[in-house]
């Protein structure tokens, strides 16, 4: 739901116009693996919490509209998630996403700066890591030093070992700030 975030583009302000006044707002989106597998789905087929969103009055052409915008309150309303039947190999590990502590190393995988960093007719995602900066949860996200993801990576998988030695999911990338990542733990996802 890009129309969820303030932004200056006027065509997101007015999807976010319309769906703030009830319409039928949707974007058929295709998900392409680096295999080249592909999955087509609706943005209404997410699951959003919108009790994160602020009412705003901005101006369009000259007229008045209302529309909702995303506070920025990460760990409630920063992400949004669907249900497919596609399954994978990953696990995720809830409990553990809550637990981490300090020096616990975090492993992400994405597409930093978007098809800008890859090479023509290649998809790879890049692979970093990072340490948790604290221990468990602070304002109900996972906090991690040496932040390697930026641009491209948010809502992307981050990874823990787990105390049987298995590289679990524990979360999915939200922001950051320099060094500083904020991390949406997987047991957010109910």
């Amino acid at each position: 739901h890009p129309w969820y975030y303030d932004t200056k583009d006027d065509a997101y302000n007015i999807l976010n116009a319309l769906k703030t006044q009830g319409e039928i707002v949707e974007l058929t989106l295709v998900a392409t693996s680096p295999s080249g597998k592909q999955m087509t789905f609706s943005s209404n087929d997410f699951r959003y919490n919108e009790a994160g969103l602020e009412t705003r009055k901005i101006s369009i052409g000259g007229d008045e509209y209302l529309i909702r915008v995303n506070t920025g309150d990460t760990w409630k309303s920063d992400w949004a998630w669907i249900q497919t039947s596609q399954r994978g190999k990953i696990k995720a590990d809830a409990l553990l996403s809550k637990n981490l502590e300090a020096n616990d190393e975090i492993y992400v995988v994405g597409y930093t700066f978007g098809l800008s960093q890859q090479q023509a007719g290649s998809l790879k995602p890049l692979h970093s890591e990072m340490s948790v900066a604290q221990d468990g949860l602070t304002k109900g996200l996972i906090k991690v030093s040496g932040r390697s993801f930026d641009s491209g990576n948010s809502g992307g998988p981050a990874f823990a070992v787990n105390k049987n030695g298995e590289l679990v999911n524990i979360g999915i990338i939200s922001s950051g700030r320099q060094v500083v990542g904020q991390i949406v733990p997987i047991d957010n996802l109910r």
